[in-house]
């Protein structure tokens, strides 16, 4: 993350190996290979990855803003898991892309 102003920064997206399991078993894993940059504002939310292979199962991440701590600026997000019963695509970086111009502030 990118700071640009008190209520903006720029994410950059990345594949970055993700996998979820273990030495013997992958529960979930993103095997696309993808980099994109993105522009948010304080309280813009966004589909981070799906938590399993059907996309039943995501993350989605709200960036809150920069706070600054003795002299250090840190970037706040919050995140929670939210479920489908129809499951969407896990295809990146579009799940990703399509997710930031989605207004989750209405649900």
């Amino acid at each position: 993350m990118t700071r640009i102003s008190d209520d903006t920064a720029m994410i950059t997206f990345a594949d970055n190996n993700y996998r979820v399991g273990n030495k013997d078993i992958t529960t979930y894993e993103i095997t696309d290979k993808f980099e994109f940059d993105a522009i948010v504002e304080k309280f813009d939310s966004f589909i981070a990855k799906c938590s399993n292979y059907e996309g039943t199962s995501v993350t989605i991440v709200q960036y809150l803003g920069v706070d600054t701590i003795d002299g250090i600026d840190y970037f706040l997000t919050w995140h929670t898991l939210a479920e489908s019963e129809q499951g969407i695509s896990c295809n990146y970086p579009q799940i990703i892309q399509h997710s930031l111009d989605y207004n989750f502030r209405q649900l």
